[in-house]
């Protein structure tokens, strides 16, 4: 994976011990969006906490997050199956998406895309939230606490239409 123009000093300072590598096939899924609601008694009134506050309770917005988190779970177990380990990290992920119909012909031009669609994703979803999602998942399987991350390079791509969306991932420790 391309690592960009880093500066001579900065990329010698990030030497990995071993790399581990992953793909995971499916369309990734954003964490970071909460929905938060008061939790109500049977009689329909909030319940409160034992400093008389209303009790909130938050959830994830995102349909399918914990299925995504499986996932990617599922694929890191496939690659590593060691102790989580200590230590920094830096993680490299390009997530593929798929591109909007609307940036293809039509009829006989169905599979070639129009002069004016654009190379990569620009909008919707968050680059942030995707790798949030990914990074979470990971806890306690390559790292014990996502915070031992200090490091990202983060892109997206298209996906053809009739290619399948995924997330590939690079995690590595880092020795000075």
């Amino acid at each position: 994976m391309c690592r960009g123009n880093l500066p001579p000093t900065y990329r010698m300072k990030r030497k990995a011990k071993a790399m581990i590598s992953f793909t995971v096939y499916g369309k990734p899924i954003t964490q970071g969006s909460k929905i938060a609601h008061a939790l109500y008694d049977a009689e329909g009134n909030p319940r409160l906490n034992e400093h008389g506050r209303v009790i909130i309770i938050t959830r994830e917005m995102c349909k399918g997050l914990d299925k995504w988190r499986r996932k990617v779970a599922a694929a890191a177990r496939e690659v590593y199956d060691g102790e989580p380990m200590a230590g920094e990290f830096q993680l490299f992920m390009t997530f593929a998406l798929p591109r909007p119909k609307s940036h293809y012909g039509t009829g006989r031009n169905s599979r070639k895309l129009k002069a004016s669609a654009p190379p990569r994703p620009i909008t919707q979803p968050d680059t942030i939230k995707m790798a949030r999602a990914v990074e979470d998942a990971l806890t306690k399987i390559i790292y014990n606490n996502d915070g031992q991350v200090n490091h990202h390079r983060l892109w997206k791509v298209f996906v053809d239409n009739w290619e399948e969306p995924y997330a590939a991932v690079d995690v590595s420790p880092v020795t000075e």
